[in-house]
């Protein structure tokens, strides 16, 4: 499993200004490569097949809650 996440403040202003296009940029470069790469495999004689991805990110605006708040992460929902 990975995770997508900015790490610096320029990152994360970024994604603030662009409104979520840093995160949008990833999931169809992620999903290109899988394609192609199932593609390549696929026109080789042998079978790839991609499934519906799995996309789980939290709601930041709970987070900086729980976090300014001192509430433990476990009130978070997981999705």
């Amino acid at each position: 499993m990975g995770a997508d996440r900015l790490t610096n403040y320029a990152g994360v202003l970024g994604d603030v200004l662009l409104q979520g296009y840093p995160f949008r940029s990833a999931d169809s470069l992620w999903l290109s490569m899988q394609a192609k790469l199932a593609q390549f495999i696929n026109d080789h004689q042998a079978v790839a097949e991609i499934r519906d991805p799995i996309t789980n990110r939290p709601n930041w605006q709970a987070v900086k809650n729980a976090l300014d708040n001192n509430l433990s992460l476990s009130t978070l929902p997981c999705n």
